[in-house]
């Protein structure tokens, strides 16, 4: 009999040690007795995915029941604040010095520093995670309905009290494109603003390829209508009508929840900012590393371990071209009651068949699916699957996307806004109503459904369906 294993992350084909960090930090999330989860990675071919035991989610969502607490939440702010602080330091520190000719002591040295800072951000981000908030999205549902009879008016209010009314990293990155668009490109004024949104260039590690997708977003946005004004006085009027509605409901805990899901959703994309950017800030360091391991610099990034670029660092170790192949094929990360067991190529693909069902890799037969509202309407339009990898798809997805069609997606990333304003509906598979596309299709008001779970696998690219996004259902027509 197969575990049960439920999907709680997938489609991004992130480096192999950022998978290992992952599954590692799942142990220790809002967890005081590290109590020993189980955690699957799975990757085959250029398809990923991460999964959890069911069986196990509850201790999770009973851990997450801390954040009812104020002081619990605040603690959390201020130790995750700390953790951000410490990788946008190392940056800075990282590229202050002679990174060009690194010798392996100080490789390694920077290395280690590299998981450390990947770590404390990880284990920060999982508690962000919007399925773990089950429990607090319960308290706050029940206490509205208790003052808001109707669904339609019940889900307005919802994303009325959990929309930001803080600018987020990304409008934050928009109000600085503008204003670089105003002025004659310079080399120097194009890098800085990619050192401050590192996170614009998730996956990528060429460095022509995100000069020329960011000379691309500056070139867009010279034609593009855009007040800074308008977009603080949209934020100051949900700040009044959020006021407000909380007057009127004269409700504490429903109070409290509003203030819990709008900084958590805010914290969420200060972190996403972090681990997005780790790559392109520390790019070098691995263009270094692969030098002297004599490795290509994708294999290095996507199919080696932690403790082998350590191991190849400190003791010359190397991996052969046939075991990279095997990783190449299918790879699995599984973190058994804490103890990880890494396979790859064919003994992978068995575990893989022995764990997961074979749906997970093919297209179902259902029509129907059902997810989270995430911003209220209803809408029909033919679908666009887009793909979580590197600039150079999402460049792709950008120029092929027809405005007025249904993006559909795994998981939205920050750099994905060009796509997002063209489309008629968003759906996710993973996230909440603290998830980023939640937040950016209420204020966008573009019908989303999210947390569908299958969505990828349901649909495909030209496919017509109806998103109704009043009772989070999803369907082929």
């Amino acid at each position: 009999m197969k575990s049960k294993w439920k999907f709680i992350a997938g489609g991004a084909i992130e480096p192999l040690i950022h998978k290992e960090i992952w599954a590692e930090t799942f142990l220790k999330c809002l967890n005081d007795k590290n109590f020993s989860r189980s955690y699957l990675v799975v990757r085959k071919g250029s398809w990923s995915s991460e999964y959890v035991l069911t069986d196990e989610l509850q201790e999770v969502f009973n851990a997450s029941r801390k954040f009812i607490q104020p002081d619990f939440f605040d603690k959390f702010l201020k130790s995750s604040g700390r953790v951000r602080y410490s990788f946008w330091e190392t940056a800075k520190e990282f590229r202050s010095g002679n990174i060009r000719c690194l010798d392996r002591e100080q490789l390694a040295y920077w290395f280690d520093k590299y998981l450390d800072v990947f770590r404390g951000i990880a284990v920060h981000f999982w508690a962000t995670q919007s399925d773990f908030f089950q429990y607090l999205e319960k308290i706050f549902r029940e206490n509205l309905k208790n003052k808001v009879r109707s669904r339609v008016k019940l889900e307005e209010a919802i994303s009325i009290l959990t929309s930001p009314t803080k600018l987020t990293i990304i409008e934050k990155e928009e109000i600085a494109l503008h204003d670089l668009a105003r002025r004659d490109l310079n080399y120097q004024e194009i890098t800085k603003h990619a050192n401050k949104h590192p996170w614009l260039f998730f996956n990528t590690f060429n460095r022509k390829e995100i000069i020329n997708f960011l000379k691309q977003k500056i070139k867009a946005a010279k034609f593009k209508d855009f007040d800074k004004t308008d977009l603080l006085t949209a934020k100051r009027k949900l700040c009044r009508k959020q006021k407000s509605f909380l007057k009127e409901l004269r409700n504490e805990r429903i109070k409290y929840l509003s203030f819990f899901f709008k900084e958590m959703a805010i914290e969420r994309f200060k972190l996403k900012a972090c681990w997005a950017g780790v790559p392109f800030v520390f790019l070098s360091l691995f263009e270094q590393i692969a030098k002297v391991l004599e490795s290509d610099l994708s294999d290095l990034i996507w199919f080696w371990t932690a403790a082998e670029i350590s191991a190849g660092l400190k003791n010359n170790f190397k991996i052969s071209g046939a075991e990279i192949a095997k990783r190449k094929l299918g790879y699995v990360l599984w973190l058994n009651k804490g103890k990880t067991e890494f396979s790859c190529g064919k003994l992978a693909l068995a575990v893989i068949d022995k764990q997961l069902s074979k749906d997970s890799f093919r297209r179902s037969k259902r029509k129907v699916i059902t997810g989270t509202v995430a911003s209220f309407g209803k809408v029909q339009g033919k679908v666009r699957i887009i793909h979580i990898e590197d600039l150079y798809r999402l460049k792709e997805d950008w120029k092929n996307f027809r405005k007025g069609e249904i993006m559909i997606v795994t998981m939205t990333q920050p750099n994905m806004m060009p796509i997002i304003r063209k489309a008629a509906a968003v759906v996710t598979e993973e996230g909440g109503i603290t998830s980023r596309a939640a937040i950016i299709c209420r204020e966008l008001k573009i019908p989303c459904v999210v947390g569908t779970g299958t969505a990828t696998h349901i649909f495909r690219t030209g496919d017509v369906i109806e998103v109704d996004a009043e009772k989070g259902i999803v369907s082929l027509i």
